[in-house]
């Protein structure tokens, strides 16, 4: 039977759930009513796997492993429940559009640099990850050196080591970097980036920070 997305369906004991590989985009989400019985660390129950912390004592999924949810709160039902469908995610297709903040180390690229940069359809490396998407394409020319003295990596920066082949930091991107960073992805466009697969198209579109605050 399918299964509906964006939507609470109820399950009955040894139900299986099974799917073939991606259609569009790089993952999907299952939601468990109540949340899954893990010990919170860091107040999170999520895993993070390059720390071997969270979840499952740090580590993937293996068959046979048992996941239990934790019990609902009285009077909580979601059976029924959708999200409407204009909230609904889209269609991501193959080549993406991302909106970026120039900075905060522009400065540091040409003008013909950051024009290249903007100008430019980047492809998606294999060789990317949840630290981040390496992206194939046109150098971007920096003024001097790549190297700038260690700062703190948002998601979503744009950072261009020495190759100029720009990559986007991700959720297990290190705390901090040494590569100038010539933009950063505003936070509505990241799960574009997420869900972007290895041989996608990505072009960038630069939009101020009150643009960003209003989109």
């Amino acid at each position: 039977q399918p299964f509906p997305m964006w939507r609470g369906v109820k399950v009955s004991k040894d139900s299986v759930l099974s799917f073939e590989k991606a259609r569009d985009g790089a993952r999907s989400y299952l939601a468990v009513s109540g949340g899954i019985d893990v010990p919170l660390v860091m107040g999170s129950r999520s895993t993070y796997l390059n720390g071997e912390i969270g979840g499952m004592e740090g580590r993937r999924l293996n068959a046979g492993d048992v996941l239990r949810a934790l019990p609902l709160e009285a009077g909580t039902e979601f059976v029924g429940h959708r999200l409407p469908e204009h909230l609904a995610s889209p269609f991501y297709g193959l080549q993406h559009e991302i909106r970026v903040v120039l900075g905060p180390q522009d400065g540091e690229f040409t003008s013909q640099g950051i024009a290249t940069f903007l100008d430019s359809m980047y492809t998606i490396s294999i060789d990317s990850d949840r630290i981040g998407l390496r992206l194939e394409g046109p150098a971007i020319e920096h003024c001097s050196e790549p190297d700038i003295v260690s700062d703190g990596t948002p998601l979503g920066a744009v950072q261009v080591p020495g190759d100029g082949k720009p990559i986007i930091l991700l959720a297990d991107r290190g705390t901090t970097g040494g590569y100038a960073k010539i933009a950063t992805v505003i936070s509505t466009d990241i799960s574009k980036v997420a869900q972007a697969t290895p041989g996608d198209s990505l072009s960038f579109a630069a939009v101020t920070v009150e643009e960003a605050h209003t989109i």
